[in-house]
């Protein structure tokens, strides 16, 4: 006997059939076959893991293949590229723009980590797709997408991904800093001036003769942008063609190699997975001596003399300078400090007009070639925090499977378990918000460590507990 078994419309979608509706009411059923591509991805070329692409390629061609209601998209492979970041991924945007043009349905993927190791491109790219009518289904996970259940589910297991590749990366920097300290580190990219010769560095004599020019200006009194457009005028590019700008010569200004000293860990990968400056974060390591210098001692101190002097007369004085002028100028709104441009990682300054306020990149601010980013208003950073809240405070409605940080407070370990559950306190009592006035500013500043605004239109909030959530910055009626 026969066992019928009756399908919602959205299991008969999820299975490739269309809904059909005729005259009088009357449905009927045609079959039409989902597009059905898969994505994989190995992150190093080593032979275990070429054997391990080649297993998933023929794994997921022969799963396509085998099911009648699928027709096969294709297979996009992956191969020798870091899965923190979706721009340096070919096939991942080959992928993306096929899904546009309609010529996938349906994503296959073995698992989250495979999909991304950066929870804030993995939503945004989930999200991107489920705009598009296009699905992904996580094998290891079980999750298919394209419900507000699913997307709870997935932002925590994308944390968890997120975190063995912040794992794997901090065991290779602890690798680097050991030779750091011994000494034994050989530095590869030889700074504008210099050339490497085997393990030595060859002063080029054309390239320092700008450079003991940027001294002597210095010296002179004149500014960074001033060198920097003489420079540019004058037909001197830097040693890739590109234009000289005044955090350049800045970072020449400042930089040690050049009475040849090497300071190691002048930057560092930072949580986000994103290249910032060391501003005391981390150790460093100084060795003197290391190589011939351009410029002598006593001229590289009395460039940095100037500069200050320079800052002073301008009003400007940094936290070492006036700590208390430093700290209010920090702490003046509820976003100051927190806000991070997506584009060049640079702090976002607050604007006011008459009626609004806005919150603007500090490189676009002092020079719109330095950075393309756009203004965005307070009031929709303030909405989107909103709807983070309130998205978080749904999820504590829902089954116990599927709370949030009921599921995210399961999986960690202190100290982070103990600030998420002040954060499940607060959610617990938390009211939905529909208002900007709603925003709560206090609260802003105790559980966000920063906010990333990217291109697209989206803001990243990175919750102090480890959470990280994305939401699109629209505006709301007041």
């Amino acid at each position: 006997m026969k066992r019928i078994v009756k399908m919602s419309f959205q299991e008969k979608a999820d299975q490739g059939f269309r809904v059909m509706k005729g005259k009088g009411n009357q449905a009927t059923s045609q079959r039409e076959r989902l597009k059905v591509a898969a994505y994989c991805r190995v992150s190093t070329l080593q032979e275990s893991q070429e054997s391990s692409i080649e297993g998933q390629y023929l794994h997921y061609e022969q799963l396509i293949k085998s099911d009648s209601d699928w027709e096969f998209a294709g297979i996009y492979l992956e191969v020798g590229v870091t899965g923190t970041k979706a721009e340096v991924r070919p096939e991942l945007q080959r992928l993306m723009e096929d899904c546009k043009r309609g010529r996938v349905n349906l994503i296959l993927t073995k698992s989250i980590s495979r999909f991304s190791r950066n929870t804030a491109d993995c939503l945004s790219m989930v999200r991107e797709l489920t705009a598009l009518g296009v699905n992904i289904f996580f094998e290891k996970e079980q999750i298919r997408t394209g419900s507000m259940e699913s997307e709870f589910m997935l932002s925590i297991l994308a944390c968890f991904a997120e975190e063995e590749s912040r794992s794997i990366s901090d065991n290779l920097k602890w690798g680097l800093r050991k030779r750091f300290a011994a000494g034994t580190y050989k530095q590869a990219i030889s700074p504008y001036g210099y050339r490497r010769t085997g393990d030595k560095f060859m002063i080029d004599p054309k390239e320092a003769e700008v450079i003991r020019n940027i001294f002597h200006r210095i010296l002179d009194g004149q500014g960074m942008f001033s060198i920097a457009g003489e420079l540019n005028r004058s037909g001197v590019s830097t040693r890739y063609g590109a234009a000289w700008q005044p955090s350049t010569i800045r970072n020449i200004v400042y930089n040690p190699f050049y009475v040849g000293d090497v300071l190691y860990q002048k930057t560092f990968v930072d949580q986000t997975f994103r290249q910032r400056k060391n501003r005391g974060e981390l150790d460093q390591y100084y060795e003197r001596g290391h190589h011939r210098g351009i410029i002598d001692r006593e001229s590289y101190e009395c460039a940095h003399r100037a500069i200050r002097q320079r800052g002073r007369e301008c009003g400007t004085y940094s936290a070492k300078e006036d700590p208390e002028q430093a700290a209010k100028r920090q702490r003046r709104y509820g976003f100051s400090g927190k806000l991070v441009c997506g584009e060049c990682g640079a702090i976002l300054h607050r604007q006011k007009y008459r009626y609004y306020a806005l919150y603007v990149c500090a490189n676009h601010q002092r020079n719109s070639d330095l950075c393309p980013a756009m203004p965005e208003m307070e009031d929709s950073i303030k909405n989107a925090f909103l709807t983070c809240l309130n998205k978080l405070s749904y999820s504590q409605s829902l089954q116990p499977s599927e709370r949030m940080m009921d599921t995210y407070i399961r999986n960690i370990s202190d100290p982070k378990r103990e600030k998420a559950k002040e954060l499940k306190t607060f959610i617990s009592r938390w009211k939905i918000g529909r208002k900007t006035e709603d925003f709560p500013e206090k609260e802003f500043g105790k559980w966000i460590e920063k906010a990333v605004i990217r291109a697209g239109n989206e803001v990243v909030f990175y919750f102090d507990c480890g959470i990280i959530l994305t939401e699109s910055l629209r505006r709301r009626e007041r």
